[in-house]
Parts: structure tokens; C-alpha cells; sequence
């Protein structure tokens, strides 16, 4: 069963220049996905990208380069669109049964929960396998200018409450190759690697200081 890792990686970042190539600890941002995908299980690793900086930083960490079109690269393009043009992209020389989709903005993951991921679609009959934040706060939504409790009947201490799940594709996600053919990223039927560890997705300034501290 042939699976590849597919890390989305456009040039046109706007809370921060030249984000996925940032440094972190003197390390370029997209680095620390590339090689948590090289130490994993996947037979091959991928960037799409519209950038030439940002493949050069790719090709120089040990990824192969897909060039994405720059229609696929707007503000507006979907993770799903840019994984399938991918996919398309690497089925031209082979089919593939199994897709890891990570985000290059976050540094902070296990290999671990990237080989359970792949583990539990390739052996275990699921469509999708991804990370799962644990959490036990308190959600609500707005709806006709009120506020409604989302899944919580009363006020708990922590220790006795149920957690619920923050779904975290970006950090750890694999999927049948036939389901991100069609456009999804996800099946129906999921398997949630749970975790308590601190959710860092780089977006502004602020997160590259937290996880410079972090790392």
C-alpha cells in the first residue's frame, strides 16, 4: 500500500512575510513538518507550492516538489482543492492508496501520531484517521442574537467532566486516496488520535515567540 505526504505551502502569506520559510530556532517553519514526515511512515513526501523560495527550502530538507498553479494558491483555495490537484499531480506516475495531509505551520507534532493515523486506515478499515485536542471548556454559539449552550447541561469541576474532541487535521491526518479524489479530506468513518498537547499553529508573530519557547 503505497502512502505519500502531501504539506500545502503557498507564498502569498498574510499575517506574516514568507511564513512557511520563517526561521524558528534558526530553522525554516516548514522544516519541522518535512522531517516529521521523512521519520514517519509514508513512502514519499510532498510540497505543493506556488513559490520558488519555498521550494528551494523543500528540495534543500528532502521533500519532492509538486508546482501548484497560481489559482490554486489564492486566499480563497480550499485545503481540499489544493490536495486533490496534488494527488492528481503524483497519480501520473503511480497510483497511491493512502494520503497524509500536514500542515506546514505547525512545528509542533509527534511522528507518532502521523504512523497511528496511517496505521488505523491501513489496518484497521477506517477512511481517516486524525489528531484530536481534549478539551473541557465550555462552548457556545450565537444564534438570533442569543446565546446557546453547545453540548454542556451544567457546571462541573474539571476532573468530572467529559471532555470533547477539537478535530486537528493539520497536525496528523491520513486518508483513503479515493476520498481525497473526490474532494474531501475526511471520511465518515473516523478514527480521533486523542491528545492533551498544546495545539501551535503559526499565523502572526505572537506564535512564532511561543514556539521558539516551545520547540
Amino acid at each position: 500500500m503505497k502512502t505519500v505526504c502531501i504539506i500545502p505551502a503557498r507564498g502569498g502569506s498574510k499575517g506574516i512575510t514568507n511564513k512557511n520559510i520563517t526561521l524558528i530556532n534558526n530553522k525554516p517553519l516548514i522544516s519541522y513538518t518535512i522531517t516529521h514526515a521523512l521519520e514517519s511512515c509514508v513512502d514519499e513526501v510532498y510540497v505543493t507550492t506556488d513559490s520558488d523560495k519555498i521550494a528551494n527550502v523543500a528540495t534543500e530538507f528532502g521533500a519532492k516538489v509538486i508546482s501548484r498553479p497560481s489559482e490554486l494558491a489564492e486566499d480563497t483555495t480550499t485545503t481540499e482543492q489544493t490536495l486533490t490537484h496534488a494527488l492528481y499531480k503524483i497519480e501520473q506516475t503511480g497510483s497511491v492508496d493512502l494520503v497524509v495531509y500536514l500542515s506546514c505551520t505547525q512545528p509542533y507534532r509527534y511522528v507518532s501520531w502521523i504512523n497511528t493515523c496511517v496505521e488505523k486506515v491501513q489496518y484497521d478499515g477506517f477512511d481517516s484517521a486524525c489528531v484530536g485536542y481534549k478539551t473541557t471548556k465550555n462552548y457556545w454559539n450565537t444564534f438570533e442574537e442569543k446565546h446557546h449552550k453547545l453540548w454542556w447541561n451544567e457546571y462541573t469541576n474539571r476532573q468530572g467532566r467529559d471532555y470533547i474532541l477539537q478535530e486537528n487535521t493539520g497536525a496528523a491526518c491520513a486518508t483513503r486516496s479515493d476520498i481525497i479524489r473526490r474532494g474531501d479530506r475526511i471520511g465518515e468513518n473516523v478514527y480521533i488520535v486523542e491528545t492533551d498537547r498544546y495545539n501551535l499553529d503559526i499565523h502572526e508573530q505572537f506564535d512564532v515567540d511561543v514556539a521558539e519557547l516551545l520547540l
